[in-house]
């Protein structure tokens, strides 16, 4: 009864925060366009695709297709929001069975449920609460090991988690050890290895059948430019690996979101810390091993930037939460027979790491489209090339859907094969703040093959130009 009264008190919580979050959301700040655009195409029949009706390899499209079941997109965020309860349960469930202590568990259900970037990060439209569910499922059903088809379904769910979402790749440490015999680990990876082989050949087949493939902010990449790992994980293709480390540069050059929310992002360097510490008190190896090795790699291998994204570290939640709640439970056990204050000193520890995420519960507001876009008097053609970044062109799709948008490649020595492709679109809308492309604009320009003829702002001041194919003016026909 203790433990079913308490599990209602935590999703009651998590519940009240979830909707009070949700219900203070105009648009969610996590690439709100992109994600929006591609549950309504799966609603319409236009199926998982963004730009040119190309399939998208960005992401996985599993998320999506279960959030179009759910309604209009963005109906997505409160689909995030009754998953992360789930979770919730799920981690509870998951510590009381592993660590056999209602403490341990209490502590981290508390956290799950009252973290402000865990509500935040999960309270989007995007598939972060999704693959999150996914892995804490695979843990708990990890620990029944001695029903293989549960071993089984807890490797293909963790698959499903990292095609979703690749970050949560190294919780495969808090995974493994769950799994005591030879045969359950190989049965785990076996079938977590099926999913991703799946998840590889299916944009191996969208890749082979393109020659520019449209990813991050519609960015346009050559097919032949992918490689093993790039295929299964576009982010680390070159050119998009140097796209985004070049305006991350420009917008989000502070890690843990100093950028975006000042010194309220200090709250995320007090919990890494408080967590890492309690991670490396538990002298556990595969947790440390869990915790460590994303902070090393988002630390020091990350080349493009994104990792300066806090939303990114989501990844790194369940196992510092296993941390500071076994933590809490040894301090409860430590000075359980001495009574009095100092029995109940671990919720101390909880309330640190709930008031250090107390201004991610405030939502920030998006701008809106109109702010972000050029105004539709400039808005003449009906193909448009848009260089990538800021949102676009996403939220040209959607604030104009009459219309047809694609990105361009960063290599300007690549234009004139990709143009070839694309012979429709002989219009380029760029905007001239936070441009990754200037390289590509100067070849355009200099080269005398495209004019520039109109400019616009957008309510926010956004500067915009227009330039048109010039006519008769081939590279061909100027050799000659």
């Amino acid at each position: 009864m203790k433990i079913l009264m308490t599990l209602t008190g935590l999703i009651i919580l998590a519940a009240t925060l979830r909707y009070r979050f949700a219900s203070g959301v105009t648009v969610s700040e996590f690439d709100p366009w992109r994600h929006l655009a591609l549950i309504d195409n799966i609603r319409t029949g236009a199926g998982f695709t963004l730009f040119d009706r190309q399939p998208y390899i960005w992401y996985n499209s599993i998320w999506y297709h279960l959030a179009a079941m759910f309604g209009p997109g963005a109906n997505a965020a409160w689909l995030s929001a009754l998953l992360s309860i789930v979770s919730l349960v799920v981690f509870f469930l998951f510590l009381l069975k592993t660590e056999q202590s209602f403490v341990t568990a209490l502590a981290g259900g508390l956290m799950v449920a009252a973290y402000g970037p865990l509500v935040t990060f999960t309270g989007g439209y995007g598939s972060e609460s999704f693959a999150l569910l996914l892995v804490l499922l695979a843990c708990l059903l990890a620990t029944y090991q001695a029903k293989r088809m549960a071993v089984i379904a807890a490797g293909v769910l963790f698959g499903i988690a990292l095609v979703s979402r690749i970050n949560f790749v190294f919780t495969c440490f808090l995974l493994l050890p769950l799994l005591t015999d030879r045969k359950s680990r190989l049965l785990f990876l076996v079938a977590a290895g099926a999913v991703v082989t799946a998840g590889w050949w299916h944009n191996h087949v969208i890749i082979s059948t393109h020659p520019f493939l449209f990813t991050w902010d519609g960015l346009a990449t050559r097919g032949t430019d992918y490689n093993l790992f790039s295929t299964l994980v576009p982010q680390l293709q070159p050119a998009v690996a140097a796209a985004t480390r070049s305006l991350y540069g420009q917008v989000a050059s502070l890690p843990f979101d100093f950028f975006s929310r000042g010194p309220a992002a200090w709250g995320n360097v007090v919990f890494l810390a408080l967590g890492a510490g309690c991670v490396l008190a538990s002298g556990r190896p595969w947790l440390i091993a869990a915790t460590l090795a994303p902070l090393a790699w988002f630390g020091l291998f990350d080349t493009t930037l994104s990792t300066n994204f806090f939303r990114h570290y989501l990844a790194v939640f369940p196992p510092l939460f296993v941390g500071i709640a076994v933590f809490c439970g040894r301090m409860q056990s430590a000075v359980g027979e001495r009574g009095g204050i100092a029995r109940h000193s671990w919720p101390l520890l909880v309330l640190v790491v709930v008031m250090a995420g107390l201004p991610y519960l405030q939502p920030l507001p998006m701008p809106a489209l109109e702010t972000m876009t050029p105004p539709p008097e400039v808005m003449t053609a009906e193909y448009y090339m848009v260089n990538s970044g800021i949102y676009h062109p996403e939220n040209l799709i959607r604030r104009y859907p009459g219309k047809r948008f694609i990105g361009m490649p960063l290599d300007p020595s690549q234009f004139e094969e990709f143009s070839r492709h694309y012979p429709q679109y002989t219009t380029i809308l760029w905007h001239r703040q936070f441009s990754v492309q200037d390289a590509l604009y100067r070849y355009l320009t200099d080269s005398g093959r495209y004019r520039v003829t109109a400019g616009a702002a957008s309510q926010s001041g956004l500067n915009y130009l227009i330039l048109e194919k010039v006519s008769g003016n081939s590279p061909a026909q100027r050799s000659r």
